[in-house]
């Protein structure tokens, strides 16, 4: 799972940092629960379907998903996604395992609508890009396309309301370096900037 501090944020810790003092990593939610409770890595964040066993956790951000598609897409005309506007379109999914995949197939099953699931895969990125490239529509965290990251994307809210829950990762014996403590400070920002 990755998170998105905006360019100028970001810049501004890594000028504030000593050269060689972090490293950014982007892994699937599961790999990086293990280099966290291994010790390989200070701090994380994972989608919450990881195992929480042998790390210390707590919910970092709770934001409502969006439904993504081309600007000139049919769906940019309407202010909310339903589940029947899905029903005749090509659908970018998460993974299986995803919360929120499972809590959208549920949905699909309750309101009747058996969309093609044309790709399926760990990243919102992917589906977003993916979706303006006319492949399909999908659901992504919005933290995906905020700062108008990707070009030629509209975003709408899906009803009924499902969100995404990330949370922060950090090894049982983990030690508050003065530096792991001003990257969770620039994180908490990142995310109050989200709206979240």
């Amino acid at each position: 799972m990755g998170a998105w501090a905006g360019p100028t944020r970001h810049r501004c810790f890594l000028e504030k940092t000593p050269a060689g003092a972090h490293q950014l990593s982007v892994r699937t939610s599961h790999v990086v629960r293990d280099l966290v409770a291994s010790g390989s890595f200070d701090i994380g964040l994972a989608a919450d379907e990881v195992d929480t066993t042998g790390v210390l956790h707590s919910v970092f951000t709770t934001p409502r998903a969006v439904c993504v598609m081309p600007k000139d897409h049919r769906l940019s005309a309407k202010s909310v996604v339903t589940p029947a506007d899905l029903a005749d379109e090509n659908f970018l999914a998460l993974s299986p395992e995803d919360t929120v995949r499972l809590a959208m197939d549920r949905i699909f099953v309750e309101h009747g609508v058996r969309p093609r699931v044309l790709i399926e895969t760990p990243y919102g990125l992917t589906i977003a890009i993916l979706a303006t490239k006319g492949m399909g529509v999908g659901l992504v965290n919005p933290s995906v396309i905020a700062d108008g990251m990707i070009a030629g994307i509209v975003a709408r809210p899906f009803e009924p309301a499902v969100h995404f829950r990330a949370l922060i990762l950090r090894p049982p014996d983990g030690i508050n370096s003065a530096l792991v403590t001003d990257f969770t400070a620039e994180l908490y920002a990142a995310r109050n900037a989200l709206g979240d």
